[in-house]
């Protein structure tokens, strides 16, 4: 899975090899790391991201998991819980980890109005303490759930 340049101060990147990983990341401070959609090896390349991160000096890392990683119905879920597993191990950068549930463009159907209230049942779900990330140099590493009230169709 290489990624191309597509712009003059864009770089190359392979996940699978790590090519392309040092040079792209450095001079950065941060990265904001979410992995293909259902990839096989998720842990294998945030492990080239964070080996990359610390080689160039990137100080913080943020992790984009799912809320609920801890499913064994969901086996892709269960490699997100092993990447947030990986950070909480690996040492030499802060991170963060965001856990989000659905996204809003996942329900254009309630929010363009072709399915109504009554149609759905609308159901709590966990939520995070806070809507805001940490933004205190003494919170070294976290992990943030924002799970909006989930919708039941």
């Amino acid at each position: 899975m290489v990624h191309t340049a597509r712009r003059a101060d864009d770089r190359a990147v392979d996940l699978e090899t790590g090519t392309g990983l040092n040079d792209a990341l450095s001079g950065c401070r941060g990265v904001y790391f979410i992995a293909p959609n259902v990839h096989p090896d998720e842990p294998a390349l945030l492990h080239r991201v964070l080996e990359a991160a610390a080689a160039t000096g990137v100080d913080h890392v943020v992790y984009h998991s799912v809320a609920w990683p801890y499913t064994p119905e969901m086996p892709h879920h269960l490699d997100k819980a092993r990447c947030e597993d990986l950070l909480h191990t690996f040492g030499g950068v802060r991170w963060t980890v965001l856990q989000p549930c659905a996204y809003a463009e996942n329900f254009g159907a309630v929010l363009d109005g072709r399915w109504t209230p009554s149609k759905c049942r609308t159901t709590s779900t966990r939520r995070s303490r806070s809507s805001r990330l940490p933004t205190s140099p003494k919170r070294r590493r976290a992990s943030w759930s924002r799970a909006p009230p989930s919708t039941t169709v």
